[in-house]
């Protein structure tokens, strides 16, 4: 009985030390999701939050009422409502109260607590699952507007369906969109005759309607800080998931948020804002990239000239106004140092570092409001001479280009045929001299014309393919398990014309997008010598998309690879024989790829 008394009270003992425990951990964990709850947050999560939710939402919740969104003034409408937030809490109450009305099946939920399962329904066989595929971005891209090469479909019914992966029942996305706040939203829904599942508050979402009508669009700009956050919310997400290079150009677009959010939320006028936007999307090394801003944009002239980087010297090349010869060296641009202009201007050009450093000197650093006058330093040579010069400069020009030299025969039996000026219904006059010709220079360093491309059916008298397109399917935001639709390749049928004789490719980094598919071809097949510079290193459809205030981006929105499937972004078409100009070749006005070529086509 002792034994069983001892027993007992150890027991009790056991049983009051666990009791303590117990207690412990519950008051720990209360204690600790207080502390969550309170957790003060900074400006730049708060808006990090809403950007990330809002692109999980915008692009791969398939409500009706994502559907129907109006998303740049919901862009817009989100971010006023972020205004006086502190704390984790009160960031979690603000996006529930922002998203739910459009996105009813969203949870936010914090760190220690549990989300609830997504709702199950009895009578499924009577409901359809939607879900978002999109090949690229359709949605409200004005550069394909008809959504011929990149779509976007909410699929009703899996006849609907653009390729055959989707996301599966139940797939969701559950991120932490801020410290120990995390999201989760449904890749798919069930739809009855009515609508998805499950339904809205429809007198919230009707509130919510009505506030974006009264939005009008022609009256926002970006001198309010609104108008910025709401504007870096789409672009960055835009980007964030049809952008296909990220890994070939190492960036981290996840930091660039971080940076461009702080930046955003700094006082600035509408063309400050343009030149942040065209700072931060030129880190994309995209030479498709721009940004532009109609309003002031329109009234943007040039100087009339153009100019090269030749060994360390900023040289003009062309020239449309007798002040400005051919060989003078660009010392410094309104007082400053040329070599820091022109890194400057360089900051928001798209493309490789060859590629920005020949677009500084072929306008980009010349570009400027209409009539605007400018001290340009030169350096000039004459007669064994030197003199420097200070002249007050206008931008008074549309463009400068070269003086296109027109197609025809330079010599005997060696015709030269310009692509990026004359039309293919004009080069096919040619055909019977060039089928008994001795060889033909092609110029290619420029933008072919549209139908330009079929002439190379000329030059081969077997079927050439293009470059390999490939067009991101994007179901959800793991874009690391991205797919891609290469269906879209060109091929180009022989002609009975063929044009036997020798042939060599003239280009440079103008050749970009087309010009460079062409190029990938004369390179795969072998189908000439190429001489000149690499290529622009820039290829695939451009997206293109509008924001508030009136400003538009644009970016490559597909991936294109060689024949050989190597990368081709920022590496371009390489010349088989490269050339190099020195100032001396400047100064008397040589083109050397033309010399090169007749020196190969006489022997």
């Amino acid at each position: 009985m002792l034994v069983t008394l001892c027993i007992n009270i150890n027991l009790k003992l056991i049983l009051m030390q666990f009791s303590k425990v117990i207690l412990f951990l519950i008051l720990s964990l209360v204690i600790s999701a207080k502390c969550t709850n309170a957790q003060n947050l900074n400006q730049n999560q708060i808006y990090k939050a809403y950007t990330k939710t809002y692109g999980y939402v915008r692009f791969f919740h398939p409500s009706d009422e994502v559907l129907n969104l109006k998303d740049n003034k919901f862009a817009y409408y989100g971010v006023q409502k972020l205004q006086n937030i502190t704390t984790i809490q009160a960031l979690k109450d603000s996006l529930t109260k922002i998203f739910k009305p459009i996105a009813p099946s969203i949870q936010f939920y914090l760190k220690g607590e549990q989300p609830q399962a997504f709702p199950t329904y009895a009578n499924k066989d009577s409901l359809q699952l939607v879900f978002w595929q999109h090949r690229g971005l359709g949605l409200g891209n004005f550069y394909d507007k008809q959504q011929y090469i990149y779509k976007s479909v909410r699929i009703n019914s899996w006849k609907d369906t653009i390729f055959s992966t989707y996301p599966k029942e139940n797939e969701c996305i559950e991120e932490e969109i801020a410290p120990n706040l995390f999201c989760k939203i449904p890749l798919t829904l069930y739809k009855d005759n009515i609508g998805t599942l499950p339904r809205t508050d429809t007198v919230v979402y009707n509130n919510i309607k009505k506030s974006l009508e009264n939005i009008v669009v022609g009256n926002l700009t970006a001198n309010d800080i609104n108008i910025r956050l709401a504007n870096i919310v789409i672009f960055w997400n835009t980007i964030n998931y049809f952008y296909p290079y990220f890994e070939e150009v190492g960036l981290n677009w996840n930091n660039e948020l971080d940076n461009v959010l702080v930046q955003a939320q700094q006082p600035q006028t509408e063309l400050e804002f343009l030149k942040l936007l065209q700072r931060t999307i030129s880190k994309l090394q995209d030479a498709h990239t721009w940004v532009s801003f109609p309003k002031i944009g329109g009234s943007f002239k040039f100087f009339p000239f153009r100019a090269s980087w030749i060994k360390n010297k900023f040289l003009i090349t062309v020239s449309n106004d007798s002040l400005f010869k051919v060989g003078d060296e660009i010392l410094a641009l309104g007082g400053k140092d040329i070599k820091t202009v022109s890194k400057e201007v360089e900051k928001i050009i798209g493309g490789s570092t060859y590629l920005k450093t020949a677009r500084c000197g072929q306008g980009n650093l010349g570009i400027g409001e209409a009539n605007s006058n400018e001290k340009i330093t030169l350096k000039r040579k004459n007669k064994g001479k030197t003199k420097v010069l200070n002249i007050l400069v206008s931008r008074n020009v549309e463009y400068v280009s070269e003086i296109p030299k027109p197609s025809r025969e330079i010599e005997k039996g060696i015709f030269y045929i310009n692509l990026t000026e004359d039309s293919l219904a004009y080069l096919k006059t040619f055909l019977p001299r060039l089928q008994k010709a001795k060889g033909v220079i092609i110029e290619m360093r420029g933008y072919p014309n549209d139908d330009n491309l079929d002439f190379l059916g000329y030059l081969s008298p077997k079927p050439l393919q293009c470059a390999k397109w490939n067009v991101p399917k994007v179901i959800n935001s793991a874009i690391k398990s991205i797919e891609y639709d290469t269906s879209g390749r060109w091929e180009i049928e022989p002609q009975k014309e063929q044009i036997t004789c020798k042939k060599v490719f003239l280009t440079n980094a103008n050749a970009q997008s087309q010009a460079e598919t062409f190029m990938g071809i004369v390179e795969h097949y072998k189908l000439g010598e190429i001489i000149g510079q690499p290529t622009a290193g820039c290829n695939g459809n451009i997206a293109g998309f509008g924001l508030l205030g009136g400003y538009w981006f644009a970016f490559t929105g597909m991936k294109v690879l060689k024949h050989d499937g190597s990368q081709h972004h920022l590496i371009g078409i390489k010349p088989t024989i490269p050339i190099t100009y020195s100032e001396k070749d400047i100064l008397e006005g040589r083109d050397l790829e033309m010399e090169k070529a007749l020196e190969i086509l006489r022997k």
